[in-house]
């Protein structure tokens, strides 16, 4: 069995915090939660690689992302 952990692609929240404002946000459906143009070409690139098109089961949170 192959575990696979993926972590969501940037997000404003990200972005601010990578500029030194101390967001939390972990359980946040708003704005600074979207992904950036960034984050939304990071999911693209993910969704080509092989091994991600060879997962059977995911497990998931329910925030927006």
């Amino acid at each position: 069995m192959r575990i696979v952990i993926i972590r969501h692609g940037q997000t404003m929240a990200n972005v601010i915090n990578d500029e030194g404002t101390a967001l939390y946000t972990g359980t946040l459906n708003n704005e600074l939660t979207s992904l950036t143009e960034q984050g939304k070409n990071q999911a693209s690139v993910l969704a080509e690689n092989d091994i991600i098109k060879s997962i059977k089961k995911v497990y998931s949170s329910d925030l927006i992302r």
